[in-house]
């Protein structure tokens, strides 16, 4: 009981909160502004369990459900799905901006420059990665979404994540079967990360 107290009081404090200002975040920061490379830019994802361009994690495995199985899906999308990037439905533009407005306010409150240059490059990484997700009735056809893989394939499939040390980073090095539930969009991702 006391560890619950004690959690909840320091997110209550916001006095201290706000006196402590950015001084936690700034190591990691300087982490994230240190990177120059995908090798790097994956490392600090594992490490820090950040969101990712694609969703990986550990489930029951579909096809045999006495075993897990590492599962590899479309993600790095904040909005609810890919419509609301693309969209010219009234709320699909609304949230859309409404979302747009936010990242700035993070950039500024953050301390970090160009805020609304940044906001629109986010904006426009989404777009892009919500232009490859598939669509809903696709994504619940477990005939296609049930692909078993290797780590071979993978490599082969988009080797610009660099499998080896992400997923070693990430406590998942020696897998050797990969369930991955949108190959094309995995691709597409991979792709976007060369550019």
């Amino acid at each position: 009981g006391q560890k619950v107290y004690d959690f909840y009081s320091s997110y209550m404090d916001t006095d201290a909160i706000e006196a402590n200002g950015l001084k936690s975040l700034k190591p990691l920061l300087a982490e994230i502004n240190a990177v120059s490379n995908r090798r790097a830019l994956m490392a600090v994802m594992a490490k820090h369990e950040m969101p990712r361009p694609i969703t990986l994690g550990v489930l029951n495995d579909p096809g045999d459900a006495s075993r897990y199985i590492t599962a590899i899906a479309q993600g790095g999308i904040t909005l609810p799905s890919a419509e609301y990037y693309s969209s010219g439905a009234e709320n699909h533009v609304k949230a859309r901006t409404a979302y747009r407005a936010y990242v700035e306010q993070m950039f500024t409150l953050a301390g970090i420059g160009d805020a609304a240059k940044r906001a629109d490059r986010v904006i426009a990484l989404e777009t892009a990665i919500a232009a490859a997700h598939w669509e809903p009735a696709r994504m619940r056809d477990i005939r296609q979404i049930y692909n078993v893989m290797s780590i071979d394939d993978l490599r082969t499939l988009a080797p610009q994540f660099g499998w080896d040390g992400w997923l070693g980073g990430l406590g998942l090095a020696g897998q050797q079967k990969f369930w991955v539930a949108h190959p094309s969009a995995i691709a597409a991702v991979g792709g976007l990360l060369d550019t």
